[in-house]
């Protein structure tokens, strides 16, 4: 047998072409996972592009019927298989992008041979669905069938009825979760009414609400101890302001009129047994000669002279102070030296240091000086 050439035929042929064309798209990024959109998570119009009579579209409605309940599809009718096929799902594919009609859309059909799903692996079919705005879901045939549909898609559906159950996964998660969210609340409701029926029971039965004393209890005895408290410090005020009510009583007395003629009394006795025996004659005379009055006078004059020989007393008591004041002694030419740094009176020169600041107090004011230098001979005052 020599053979001159060999080519594919029949499904080698295809399994040819299908190899080329998934590694042209895959040049162009077609496949790429970072082109992918994601589905919407509560789709209000879900649109399928299928066969009307097809097994796939009565999968499709018999799982959104069960897993959504309320739901709006729009089925845009196709041919899925035949030379005519690929063009009809591409145009249905741009006719729901061109009106924005669905949220949501579903490319499929049922399972069959490569020639059968061979409308779903042309260029034109990839195309629509790479430059749709739309998320596509790709359903084509059974779990092993893979066409460049599916490549191209947003999401690989295995079956039409997984493409349905994806649609409505978001709203069939969040059910579940809602569902889980009420018997939380559920369970939680019922705890805290157990709670607050726990808590109503013990303050039933709580001795402030059973007897009113327990209540009103503290509280009368706190007025109790308010009142002793208000009446001793009553009786305390009232023995502390009659204390100084006799206090000033006895002010009062000291400096009434008779108590004052009778201090004088008792203080011109004292004096009369000071003054000689003579001057106390004389003072008895005058008494019986002039009466009262002149001896009151009499009196007044020798206290007048007591007073001023007092007043000459303290006088040159306060000329030997002056005498004797510093101050005093400062305005006759001297002067009194301070350290400067310890604040203290200078009285030696072993005080002092070289260069070290004093301050000298004058009669009139201060003045800085520097120590230049120290002996220890004594110069005279002229």
């Amino acid at each position: 047998l020599i053979v001159r050439s060999l080519q594919c035929v029949g499904l080698g042929e295809l399994l040819l072409k299908l190899e080329a064309l998934k590694i042209e798209l895959a040049k162009r990024g077609w496949f790429a996972l970072e082109r992918k959109r994601p589905l919407p998570r509560f789709p209000k119009c879900i649109g399928v592009v299928t066969s009307p009579t097809g097994a796939a579209l009565q999968d499709i409605v018999n799982i959104l019927l069960r897993r959504h309940g309320v739901f709006h599809l729009l089925l845009n009718p196709v041919r899925v298989q035949g030379t005519e096929a690929a063009g009809e799902i591409a145009a249905a594919i741009d006719a729901f992008n061109n009106y924005a009609l669905v949220d949501v859309m579903i490319v499929g059909r049922g399972g069959g041979s490569i020639e059968d799903l061979w409308s779903f692996n042309e260029e034109i079919v990839a195309a629509a669905i790479a430059r749709s705005r739309i998320p596509v879901i790709s359903a084509v045939g059974h779990e092993t069938d893979v066409t460049i549909a599916d490549l191209v898609a947003d999401i690989r559906a295995p079956t039409p009825s997984a493409a349905a159950e994806i649609v409505c996964e978001e709203r069939e998660r969040r059910v579940q979760l809602l569902g889980q969210i009420r018997r939380a609340l559920s369970q939680t409701l019922l705890h805290k009414l157990r709670h607050a029926k726990e808590r109503l029971r013990r303050f039933s039965t709580h001795p402030h609400l059973t007897s009113p004393y327990a209540l009103l209890g503290p509280a009368m005895q706190q007025l109790d101890d308010l009142a002793a408290s208000l009446d001793e410090r009553t009786r305390y005020q009232l023995k502390r302001r009659l204390s100084e009510l006799v206090s000033l009583k006895r002010t009062l007395d000291v400096v009434r009129p008779s108590s004052r003629i009778a201090t004088y009394k008792k203080r011109l006795g004292l004096l009369e047994r000071a003054l000689p025996i003579t001057g106390r004659r004389r003072i008895k005379a005058l008494k019986s000669a002039f009466g009262q009055r002149l001896f009151t006078t009499r009196l007044d004059r020798l206290a007048l002279l007591l007073v001023a020989r007092q007043k000459e007393r303290l006088e040159r008591l306060k000329e030997h102070l002056e005498g004797i004041d510093p101050k005093a002694l400062l305005h006759r030419g001297y002067a009194i030296l301070f350290s400067e740094k310890e604040g203290c009176v200078i009285t030696s020169h072993h005080q002092l240091l070289i260069g070290e600041q004093v301050r000298a107090r004058l009669g009139d004011g201060s003045a800085l000086l520097r120590v230049e230098a120290l002996s220890d001979k004594k110069i005279g005052v002229a």
